[in-house]
Formats: structure tokens, sequence, C-alpha cells
């Protein structure tokens, strides 16, 4: 590294030490990154001067982009644009010039052009366009700088101001309602997030070319707009810079994304002062969505208006163009609006509200921005207790009842704020952040997509999961489960007991009020109290065994019940967010839920005779003794349950192979979602960790596992397993891959430890950073097993199975069964284990050993790693 690289990564250290130090001064944002800009303006200019001094006449260096507007963030890109008149006797300087800077450590977003050259990239890419009108003379040639600005921007915005308005009007409304795109994030985009800076930034590109206001006084200045809107517009665009910079501050590189991971880092630092960490995040995320509900309004509104912001404007457009739906009501682009604003007070006034959220709801439109502010100003006069009106209640209920669109109706109810009017707890989960690890939106909005959610399954004739179609249509009056998706987090804004403890006593109160007959209530009270029973009961139990089933079926005693609660563990799982909702989660529920409506429907769960089993498939006669002895020596009830004959059969001939070839078998079928893998070999200790790892070596992520041991000491291990992102190989090969793997360690030549870090080294996987929650570790007594019955709950990461399963082992457990969940980035895996003398896991001291190392293995890795031939034996390492 040259004196002079060194001499400017200094500097730049040095920018971004006084940056810092001004930021965490409390120093505006603005101002920080004005500062920022000005700073390596002058380290540009000095560089221009030193090394294009000899052409300067024919090169001119324009800051265009974030740079051009003076907000350069710490680590974001400073883009560049490079105008030449003479590329032949220029283009080698510039070319050591951009490369000295990218040594330097400044992350360059450059091009090079002829100014003539600028308006036809404009016009191929409104991107480019955007970037190129927010240009800045930095140095060099300003007879290029001219040149440029005269034959490009001035032409550019003379011919193209209505086509990049349009477009950029579409973009913005493209991010407003966008599928899935939400303001109630847990983890929100500071700069491409929906109402963040990109989003603002369009308006800020539209006003440029359209009214030449290149801030946001000028918008002001113009009257379209009042001060008060674009002074909330200009505070919210303030808060997502302030909050980007620490972002940057924090982990030292580009980072646009306020994550779970550093939220505390950020609310303690930005001065969001509390003795609960948490707390102090609650803050910090009230002030985010705060600023996003308020730039949401403006850009609606923009929207609306076609960006003209005067009254007149869109009113004389509605008078032209809509067509009334009510009395007083009229729709345009798929939105109600008031014709005239009604002059009514109390009582009538909100039954004139509820009305036009009747017609709304009939029409299924969504209300105009003015419908909105027109509906908050007014219920803000309106004194009544709205939770105790009869009549209100009664109106609420029969949009519950009436379906079709209740979760669109609830939305636009939550965002005037009448809802939390007429159920005041719903208020405790308004922007609310669940700290449980995966909910991917704040707790208010999870909600009522759970009710959106449950709208698309009552009338999407082509919806991805018609089994849940099917069972809506079975569900005799729907009340209930509308209300129990209402409620089921309500009392996630209560503190102290478990959120389903508290909702159940919260909904309880609702309920009465609402004036629903005593069942209902019951029921209602029921699906709040038991919303996570089901999920929890498939990811953790080992339903194969009869009395489980019998124990699932004992607490939800009917069919429309469990039909009921189906739908709300499905429901509740997909609306947590992207990804939560698996093929193998469904395979998992659906089983559970087939075996629970036959116990339902005969009062019984017939033995299975494997006999009798064999006479009626189709395996030939041949093969049945075979596979009765196969099941005896396997001498595990489960096997008969859930293998069917033919897998038998498969499993039978795995273990021929093996004994004739003297080599571990490996077969892999797909499945729905997801691929199964079956391994074939002689039983020993520290099979399964193995045989994790061997899974994680070929990037397959584990869904589930079944561990069945003969007593000739064969073993057949079954996992469900999906391919990583990050490998793209045909199945074939993999199986392949697993089979030579597996046949090199059990010839002890190859040791799992070595193609685990293979793997990761060569794909370059990392674990994840360990979290704001410490992994958690719990015996599950309550489940009725032969075996002991752990827990495991931890921030979810690249090889945490295989990690676990090495630490079991070498705490000298066997694992039985083990279940395998997901959700987002948490995990929770659940392992039926025992003692090596075959017995259950029941000294207290011991426990407590057990939850130590497996809870640091989940946060650190592995206890240890053992050296080939080297016995099995509990090493446990202390920090």
């Amino acid at each position: 590294m040259t004196p002079r690289i060194v001499s400017f990564k200094k500097e730049i250290s040095s920018i971004h030490a006084v940056a810092l130090k001004r930021h965490r001064s409390g120093e505006s944002a603005r101002r920080v990154v004005q500062g920022i800009s000005d700073s390596v303006d002058a380290l540009l200019r000095r560089t221009f001067a030193d090394d294009i001094a000899s052409v300067g006449g024919h090169v001119s260096l324009v800051a265009v982009g974030g740079y051009g507007r003076r907000e350069l963030c710490p680590y974001s890109d400073v883009d560049l644009l490079i105008l030449y008149d003479d590329l032949a006797r220029s283009g080698e300087v510039v070319e050591r010039m951009v490369r000295l800077l990218w040594d330097c450590g400044l992350d360059l977003g450059h091009s090079v052009r002829k100014p003539e050259e600028c308006i036809r990239y404009m016009k191929e890419d409104y991107v480019t366009a955007a970037t190129l009108l927010e240009s800045r003379f930095l140095a060099g040639s300003e007879a290029l700088m001219r040149r440029f600005h005269d034959k490009g921007l001035t032409r550019y915005i003379k011919s193209h101001t209505e086509k990049f308005t349009a477009a950029k009007l579409k973009t913005l409304k493209d991010s407003l309602e966008g599928e899935g795109r939400t303001i109630y994030v847990t983890e929100p985009h500071l700069k491409d997030g929906k109402c963040a800076l990109r989003d603002i930034q369009h308006i800020l590109w539209i006003e440029r070319v359209r009214r030449r206001a290149v801030d946001f006084d000028e918008i002001a200045s113009h009257g379209g707009f009042s001060w008060e809107e674009i002074r909330k517009l200009e505070e919210a665009y303030n808060f997502y810079l302030r909050v980007r910079c620490e972002l940057h501050f924090i982990n030292n590189l580009r980072q646009d994304i306020l994550d779970l991971e550093t939220q505390v880092a950020v609310a303690r630092n930005l001065g969001y002062e509390d003795d609960d960490e948490r707390r102090g995040v609650e803050k910090l995320m009230s002030d985010f969505y705060r600023h996003a509900r308020n730039v949401r309004v403006f850009a609606k509104y923009y929207l609306e208006t076609k960006s003209q912001g005067a009254k007149f404007f869109s009113n004389l457009r509605r008078k032209v163009f809509s067509f009334p739906v009510g009395s007083n009501l009229s729709c345009l682009d798929g939105l109600v609006y008031l014709v005239e604003e009604p002059q009514f007070e109390g009582e009538a006034l909100v039954d004139h509200i509820l009305k036009i959220f009747r017609v709304t709801q009939d029409i299924d439109r969504d209300f105009s921005q003015t419908t909105c502010d027109w509906v908050r100003r007014s219920l803000s006069t309106v004194e009544m207790d709205l939770s105790r009106s009869r009549k209100v209640n009664s109106e609420f209920l029969w949009i519950l009842q009436r379906g079709g669109n209740t979760g669109r109706i609830l939305s636009l109810m939550h965002d005037v704020g009448l809802l939390g009017r007429i159920i005041p707890e719903f208020s405790r989960v308004e922007c609310l952040v669940s700290f449980d690890g995966h909910h991917q939106f704040t707790v208010d909005h999870h909600t009522l997509r759970t009710l959106r959610e449950l709208d698309r399954i009552e009338k999407d004739e082509d919806y991805p999961e018609p089994e849940f179609v099917q069972v809506y249509r079975g569900v005799a009056d729907p009340l209930p489960l509308r209300l129990a998706l209402l409620l089921h987090d309500i009392g996630k804004g209560i503190v102290g007991e478990s959120h389903d403890v508290k909702g159940c006593e919260v909904a309880a109160v609702i309920c009465d009020r609402l004036g629903l007959d005593d069942g209902m209530k019951e029921l209602v009270d029921f699906l709040v109290y038991r919303h996570l029973f089901m999920s929890s009961f498939s990811e953790r139990v080992d339903f194969s065994e009869d009395q489980a089933i019998v124990d699932f079926v004992g607490i939800v005693k009917d069919r429309p019940r469990l039909d009921m609660l189906y739908l709300l563990t499905y429901i509740d799982i997909r609306s947590v967010g992207r990804g939560t909702w698996t093929s193998w989660k469904g395979a998992q529920l659906s089983e559970l839920y087939r075996k629970a409506a036959v116990l339902l429907e005969t009062g019984d769960t017939p033995d299975i005779d494997p006999v009798k089993v064999l006479e009626a498939s189709a395996v030939p006669e041949q093969h049945r003794d075979a596979i009765l002895e196969h099941c005896q020596l396997i001498h595990h009830s489960a096997y008969t349950r859930e293998a069917i004959p033919e897998t038998m059969l498969s499993h039978v001939q795995m273990v021929k192979a093996m004994y004739s070839e003297d080599a571990p078998q490996v077969e892999v079928e797909e499945l729905v979602g997801c691929h199964q893998v079956t391994f074939c070999l002689s039983d020993r200790p520290h099979l399964f960790a193995d045989l994790a790892g061997l899974l994680h070596s070929e990037a397959l992520e584990i869904l589930g596992a079944r561990i069945y041991s003969r007593s000739d000491g064969v073993a057949i291990d079954v996992f469900q397993v999906v391919a990583s992102g990050d490998v793209r190989l045909e199945w074939w090969h993999r199986q392949q891959n697993l089979k030579k793997k597996l046949k090199s360690i059990e010839s002890c030549d190859s040791e799992v430890d070595e193609l685990v870090a293979q793997r990761r080294m060569r794909h370059r996987v990392s674990k994840r950073p360990h979290g704001i929650y410490r992994p958690h570790v719990k015996f599950l007594d309550k489940i009725p097993s032969d075996c002991s019955v752990l827990e495991v709950s931890a921030t979810d990461r690249s090889g945490l199975l295989y990690d676990l399963a090495t630490a079991l082992a070498e705490l000298q457990l066997n694992v039985h069964f083990a279940k395998v969940s997901t959700m987002s980035d948490r995990a929770r895996d659940v392992f039926y284990v025992l003692e090596t003398t075959d017995t259950r896991v029941e000294d207290s001291a011991r426990r407590k050993q057990i939850a130590t190392a497996l809870e640091k293995v989940a946060r650190h890795g592995q206890l240890g790693e053992r050296k080939k031939g080297e016995p099995f034996a509990p090493q446990v390492k202390e920090d």
C-alpha cells in the first residue's frame, strides 16, 4: 500500500470520526450527511487537481444521486458522473484516478459520458434520469458542465417532464399498494421500504421537474400543500436519515435494514433510554411507525390528486369523473369519496360513519385519503364511549358476520382510529413489536393480515391451499373464527402472563360487551386460549402414538372446534411473514388434523395389525414374511403406524443391499414440499449427529427426523430435508455424494467435522449473529413418552441441528426422534432422548448440565472436536 493511499484512508477515517462525533452529539442528520458530502468534495477536488490537472480542460467531475444532493451517509456509494470531450486524451488519466479512489476505500458508483450522451441514457431509464437530475459540479471543465446542463438536463425537463412524472407516480403507487408491502414490519428497510426514504424522494423528484422545487421549503411555498403536511414529510425524512447514519456507524458498512439484531444498540445510541432495553426499542419503533404513517397519508393524497395538491382541481376531477355509490358517496379510481362533508354530531355522526363503512364493504372498495382524513377528524369530536354502544357493537358484529372483505374493512377502521374506539383493548397492540423472534410485522398488522387471509380463503377460487377452502366451507358460522383471529394476540398488549392466557381473559370481556351468547363466547374463548396449541403439538409431539391423538382430541372435544382451530392455526402461521408457512408444516398439521378427525368421527383409534395391512396392500406375497420379520426386529409400534407396506419393503431391500455390498445405503424420495433421505447402516453412538452433519455438508436443511434401530444392530434413519439456495445440484447427484461421503465416514477415511468445515469454507456459510435473545432449553414433561423430551429454542443458523446433535452425543444421550421447526429466523428443535442405559433423564443436576451445554452450543457452536477414534464422552467446556 502506497503512502498516498495510506494517507487517503486516514483522511476518510477522519471524515467518519468527525461525522460520528457530530451525529452522537445530536446534530441534525441533514447537517451530518452534508458535512460528510462537503468533506468528500474537498478530497475529490484535491485528487482531481493532483491527478487530472493536465487534462482538466477536457474532463468535468460531477456529483450525482444522493451525493449530488449532499446526502452522503457514512458508507453510502459516492455517485459520480465524469464528463469528457476527448476520451483518447483523458481516458487513461481518469482511469488512474478512479482506481486510486477505489484503492482508498471509497465505494464509487461512477459513469463516464460525453455531455450529449446523457440525455439518451435518461430517456432509456427513469432511475438514471432521477440520478442525473440531482447533479452538482465539483471540479474540472465548467464548459462541459454547461453543455451537460443545456443539452442534457434542460432538454430532458422540457421534453420528458410528463413521462418522468407518470413513471415516478406509478413507482410510488406500486410501492404503496404492492402485494405484501406494509409500513408495519419489525425490520424496516429505511431506504427502499414502504413510505421510507425512496418514496419521499419520488415526490421530491416529481416536484423538481414539475415545479423546479429543490427542497421541502420550495414545495410548501407553491401552495398546493400545507406547511404542516410538508413539515411532517421533512421530519420523517430527517428521522430516516438519522437512523440510517446510526446503522452505518454501528456496522461500519452500508446497512439500510433496521434489523432486530441492532435495534437495541440503535435505540440506545439515539437516546431512547430505558431501564428495559425492549422499552427503548419500542420507543424507537413507535417513532418510526409515526413517521411512516405521516408519509403514507401524504403520499396517498399526493397520488389521489395526481400530485396537484390543490383541492380545487381534485374536487373538480371527482365531480366530472366519479359515479354515485350511496347517499352522499361517490367512487373514483376504486376509492370512496364524500360528495360533501356532512354536518352531524354525536351519535348521528357515528351512525353516518358506520354507514360509510357498510357501503364500502358492499362495493369492496377502499376509502380515499380525503375520506380517511374526514372520518379521523370527525371521530376526534365524538366523546361517547363507542365500546359500550349497543348499536355500534351490533353494526360491528354485522360487518364481521357478513364476511367477504372483513379484513379490508377492519384495516380501514384501524387506520382512521375507529377499531380502537370499538375495541379499546386493540389500541394496546397498535404498532407493538413482538419480541418472540419470528414475527415480521407488528402485532396489530399481523392480526389484520389474518383476517384478510381468511377473506382470501372465503372468496378466492384459486387459493393455493385448497384443503383449507374445503375445511372453511364446512364451518357453519364463521363469526367465532373471525373474532378469534381479531383477538388471538390481543394479550400481547398486557405485561404479565403469556399472551394466550391474558388474551383469553380479555376476549371474554370483549365478547360480553358485544353481547354474544354463552356458546359463542365459550368457543371464542377456547380458540384464543388454544391458538398456539395445534402448531405446538404438531411441532413437539410424536403423535404416531394413539395416546397422543387421544390427548389432543380430549382438549379439542368436537369437530367444529377442530375445524376452526385448524384454520386459525394455518392462518396465524401464514400471516406471520414470508416463508413462515412451508409444505412441511402443512404436512405435519394435516396429519394431526386427519387423525384427530377420524377419532372424533369414529370414537376409536384402531390397532394396526401388520399382517392385515400387508394382505390389503399391493406388496407381492413372497416379500411379506421378510417385512414382518423386519417389523419384529424394529419392535417399535410407531413404525407400523407410520410406514406403509411399500416403504417397509424398500427398507428391507436396503438392509439386504447393505449386507451384500458391505456398504451403507442411501435412498432419496421426493415428497410434497421437501425430499426424504433414508439411511441404512450399522447402528453406533453419534450416528444421528454424523448424519445431520453429512446432510449439512451437502447444503441440505433438516425439517424432521425419525430414528429406527433394529435389534440386530441395523439403523434406519429417515430425514425430511430441503435444499439450501446457495447450492444447485440434481438430487441424483446429491444421493451419490451422500453415499460416497457416508462410506468414507464409516471406513474412517473422512471426518464429519472436516466435511462440514469444507462446506462452510467453500460456500462462505457463517453462523448468524447471536441475536437479542438467548437460546433456551427446557424439558417437556407433560408430553407422554417413554423418552425424555427436550426442546431447544434458538436463533436459527446454518448447521445448528448438527451442532446440537453432536452435543447430545457427547453428553451420552441417544436420540430416538427429532422434530425441527423454523419460523423465519427462529428455530425450535425437539428431541426425544434416552440415557445410554435406556432410561429417561430424571436427575435435576443432569438436566441442568444438559440444558447448560445445549444453550452454549446453540449460541457459540460445538462443544469441542473429537479426534479420529476418540471415544464419545461428555465434554462440557466452561466459559
